[in-house]
């Protein structure tokens, strides 16, 4: 129903008086506005009212969402069991949700409102277990705690992200092509950076016992934690230490066992932690290893062995993986025979 009151005055000033009642199962129209949602299914129902005036009407009501679904194809998050109740009112809304994903749930809540068109307030995101990412290259369980402060284009997000478990195993890009830094895609719409919304993070991120990651060369349980701050300049950083346990570091193509490695962040890029892994290789005879030191990005390697032998020594041991028994006699005997031909 819609009344609006004719008289004398202006149309901007006519009263206007209404009522809205909805229900659909047509969720699915969502992914068209949304185009980060692949898929979306459940049961909307709405109860909107309207007043005030043509010029300025006020809306207020109610919001729901039942037995709710939202697929993300990307990193091959379901959403389930999606319930979602919002209270609108003239100047913002109210809400409250939760969802499940994989074995986990989550659930959100807050408040926004609305001044010359751009939104303020604060939201509050908790889950526990959820499959964040499932696909090949990653398996992510994350249970996140999440405050979000929103002032117009700006958002701050903190709080903290404990994962409990996640197995990565990144694709080998070995010998690809990557675009080049002048790349210009043609007929792509560029976004006037004033209407861009602005996020600046900083998450401590804990990992639990079952985070593991076997990438080409390293391999190994992975614990600690680290916070990460973003968005308040042109680089991400990250501050504290990761540890690897259990894992193994390939060096000329043989696998060492780690014995201690950790990645140290100082506040620096997040890509560019300082690096220091000790792993060893036993033989019949001899302990051979390496310390790798430095950055991730500019490592440096050194060897080291017990009994102790030259650094060539050492290369040439863990290069022939022992030749078998008798190694240390070997390499003795090959040391003392090309000091004798000099």
């Amino acid at each position: 129903t819609l009344k609006i009151g004719r008289g004398p005055q202006s149309w901007q000033d006519m009263p206007v008086t209404g009522e809205l009642r909805a229900e659909t199962s047509k969720v699915d129209l969502v992914s068209v506005y949304v185009p980060d949602i692949d898929r979306a299914a459940g049961h909307l129902a709405a109860n909107a009212r309207i007043q005030g005036t043509l010029g300025q009407p006020q809306l207020s009501g109610s919001l729901s969402v039942s037995d709710g679904e939202v697929d993300f194809y990307q990193t091959n998050l379901h959403l389930r069991q999606v319930g979602l109740t919002a209270q609108l009112t003239d100047d913002g809304l109210t809400f409250d949700g939760t969802g499940q994903a994989g074995k986990g749930s989550v659930h959100a809540k807050g408040q926004l409102r609305w001044h010359d068109a751009l939104p303020y307030g604060q939201l509050h995101l908790e889950g526990s277990n959820l499959r964040v990412v499932d696909i090949p290259e990653a398996q992510i369980d994350a249970s996140p705690d999440l405050d979000f402060k929103v002032a117009a284009r700006e958002i701050d997000i903190t709080g903290t992200v404990a994962v409990p478990y996640a197995r990565i195993i990144p694709t080998d890009l070995t010998g690809a092509v990557t675009s080049s830094s002048d790349e210009i895609i043609l007929g792509q719409e560029s976004q006037n950076p004033a209407d861009r919304f602005k996020v600046r993070t900083q998450i401590t991120m804990t990992l639990g016992p079952q985070v593991s990651i076997d990438t080409t060369g390293l391999t190994g349980q992975l614990a600690g934690s680290i916070t990460v701050r973003s968005g308040y300049d042109a680089v991400t950083r990250a501050s504290g230490q990761l540890f690897v346990q259990k894992g193994q570091y390939a060096a000329y193509a043989r696998k060492l066992d780690i014995q201690s490695g950790r990645l140290i962040f100082t506040g620096g890029p997040i890509d560019n932690p300082g690096i220091e892994i000790r792993a060893i290789k036993s033989y019949p005879d001899v302990t051979a290893g390496i310390n790798v030191r430095g950055t991730l990005k500019q490592p440096r390697i050194s060897f080291f062995s017990t009994p102790s032998l030259p650094q060539s020594q050492i290369v040439s041991l863990i290069l022939s993986g022992g030749g078998g028994g008798g190694s240390l006699q070997m390499l003795q005997a090959a040391g003392s025979s090309n000091a004798q031909s000099q």
